[in-house]
């Protein structure tokens, strides 16, 4: 469960990340924070089990970003277009 989780949670931030094409550390941030609070995953609830999603995820978009191909086929997430008003070239 963990790892499906981990890889869904990695594509949907990738997703997020790859639409402009150049991202800061502080836009992983934010769409990671958007992704895990539609997982109900919350770090004021548990520090630790965010902390390790967060790290994870990473690894995970690094690992798709690495592969050009994959923007392509992973479907985008579905998430509320106001709460990402940070990145303003997302069209849903």
């Amino acid at each position: 469960m963990t790892d499906y989780l981990i890889k869904e949670i990695g594509q949907e931030v990738f997703c997020l990340l790859m639409e402009p094409g150049v991202f800061s550390l502080e836009d992983f941030k934010k769409a990671f924070a958007d992704v895990a609070h539609k997982h109900d995953i919350w770090h004021h609830k548990e520090k630790e089990q965010y902390n390790y999603f967060f790290r994870q995820a990473m690894k995970e978009v690094k690992r798709l970003i690495k592969n050009k191909g994959n923007a392509k086929k992973i479907r985008a997430p579905v998430l509320n277009p106001s709460r990402l008003q940070y990145n303003r070239n997302l069209d849903f």
